[in-house]
C-alpha cells in the first residue's frame, strides 16, 4: 500500500513538471532512502553503470520487490468481493478505490467503474440508483450518498413510529374486579385458589350380599322389565303350576274383582 502511494505521489508531481522518462526515473531515486536506497543501488549495479533506466522500468522493478504478484492477486480479489456492508457510501468509495489499484482491467472504462460500484452497494441503494446512471464516476458517487442519506431518514422516521405506538406484542393486561358496597367501601375481589390434585384412592370392597336360603328363594320372583302401557294392571301371583289364584280375575276378563287378601 505504501509503495503504491508513493508512486502515485510522483506521478501527480510529474504532472507539474516537464520531464522526460529518464528524468522522472533520477528524480524519484532521490527520494529513496534507507532499505529503499540500498535496494535501487544494488538494482542499478546488476543493470549495469552504462545503461539508462526508464520510469516505466522503474516502476516495473519498484513493484516486484515492494508489491509481489501474490499480494496483488489476493487484493484483485479482495476488489472482487467487495461489498459495501456496514459501510457508508463514503468508507465504501474509499476502500473501493484503493483495491480497484491491484484490477485495472475491471475499472478501465467509466462505464464498468459504475457498474462494479454499483454491484457492492447495498440493496436498498441499487433500487434507488439503478434508473440514474448517467454522469460521471464523481456524480454517481454524489447520489449514492443522497440516496443513503434519504433512506436513512425514512428509517429513521419509521422507527420514531414505532415507538409512539409503544410494543404491539406485549403481554395482554391483567383486570381485577373490584366491587364497591351501598356504604362505599370497595373489596377486590378474591384470588381463586389453585386446584388442588389428590393421588388417586385405592378402590373400597363393597361387603359381600347374602343370599336368600333354598326356601325363600322359591317366592322371590325377578323382577320384569318396566313396558310402555297406557294401562296398570295389577301384580298377578302364580302358583307353581301356572294356574291364577282363587279370587283373583285372569286378564281376558272386562271387570276386576279385588285382589284376594291372605
Amino acid at each position: 500500500m505504501e509503495a503504491e502511494n508513493f508512486l502515485r505521489m510522483l506521478e501527480s508531481k510529474f504532472g507539474l513538471l516537464n520531464c522526460t522518462p529518464m528524468q522522472k526515473t533520477l528524480f524519484a531515486a532521490q527520494q529513496l532512502h534507507g532499505a529503499a536506497g540500498a535496494w535501487w543501488a544494488n538494482h542499478v549495479a546488476s543493470m549495469g553503470t552504462d545503461r539508462q533506466i526508464t520510469w516505466d522500468e522503474f516502476k516495473d522493478a519498484f513493484r516486484a520487490h515492494y508489491i509481489p504478484a501474490g499480494l496483488i492477486r489476493r487484493k484483485a480479489r479482495e476488489f472482487a468481493a467487495l461489498k459495501q456492508g456496514n459501510r457508508s457510501v463514503e468508507e465504501y468509495c474509499e476502500e473501493f478505490n484503493r483495491l480497484a489499484l491491484y484490477a485495472p482491467e475491471q475499472v478501465d472504462t467509466p462505464a464498468k467503474r459504475k457498474d462494479r460500484f454499483l454491484e457492492g452497494l447495498s440493496a436498498e441503494l441499487q433500487d434507488r440508483l439503478n434508473l440514474n446512471m448517467g454522469g460521471t464516476f464523481a456524480e454517481f458517487v454524489n447520489n449514492a450518498i443522497v440516496a443513503e442519506d434519504g433512506y436513512r431518514r425514512v428509517m429513521a422516521e419509521r422507527k420514531r413510529s414505532a415507538s409512539a405506538m409503544g410494543p404491539s406484542n406485549g403481554p395482554p393486561q391483567k383486570f381485577r374486579m373490584v366491587y364497591t358496597t351501598p356504604s362505599g367501601q370497595r373489596y377486590r375481589s378474591a384470588p381463586v385458589p389453585a386446584p388442588v390434585v389428590r393421588p388417586p384412592q385405592p378402590a373400597q370392597q363393597r361387603p359381600p350380599v347374602p343370599r336368600p336360603s333354598a326356601a325363600e328363594s322359591r317366592w322371590i320372583s325377578p323382577t320384569p322389565a318396566a313396558k310402555p302401557s297406557t294401562r296398570i294392571f295389577p301384580l298377578l301371583q302364580l302358583r307353581p303350576s301356572g294356574a291364577f289364584l282363587e279370587g283373583v280375575p285372569t286378564p281376558q276378563e272386562e271387570h276386576w274383582s279385588e285382589p284376594v287378601k291372605e
